[in-house]
């Protein structure tokens, strides 16, 4: 395998889950390869192993959050029904975490999320109990609550069939 030769490097990674399937740090090298190749969808998948195997090695994958932008992108693109399925992601009120964690993580976390917004959604979690923080397709939701709940936070999945949703 030579230098930038990410589908050999693809499949090298590919051959050694096989063998050890819970070596998380062959999924994080698949993952930054898939990354590399433009399969966005293949990144949140080892993402969310790597983050069941070793929650601290998944918090290093910084370049997951261009890959969720990069796959939000890549999803306008198609309009069919399975794509625009809507789950939600659904920040949970805790006992631990401050305002100002929070609120760095969601804007850390959640794309195009301003300050405003962080915050507001930050003290409706702690007034209401929970808040929806980000809807949109499954891949990216999964991948925002696995994020979220890697940084601490208490986080819900949920789908809504087809419906349009609201970040509340």
């Amino acid at each position: 395998m030579g230098i930038g030769d990410y589908q050999g490097a693809l499949k090298d990674y590919t051959q050694t889950i096989e063998i050890n399937p819970d070596f998380a740090e062959a999924y994080a090298s698949r993952s930054r390869a898939r990354y590399l190749l433009g399969d966005y969808t293949g990144v949140v998948e080892d993402y969310e192993r790597v983050a069941q195997l070793n929650p601290h090695l998944a918090k290093s994958l910084t370049y997951t959050c261009q890959a969720s932008t990069d796959l939000q992108i890549e999803r306008k693109r198609f309009s069919n029904q399975e794509l625009n399925a809507s789950y939600s992601v659904i920040l949970l009120n805790d006992n631990f975490n401050t305002f100002d964690y929070v609120s760095h993580c969601l804007k850390k976390y959640i794309p195009n999320m301003t300050s405003e917004q962080a915050w507001q959604l930050t003290h409706k979690v702690h007034s209401e109990g929970k808040a929806v923080v980000w809807c949109g397709c499954q891949e990216l939701a999964a991948l925002y609550r696995m994020q979220l709940s890697g940084a601490g936070l208490t986080v819900a999945f949920l789908e809504k069939e087809y419906s349009p949703c609201h970040v509340t």
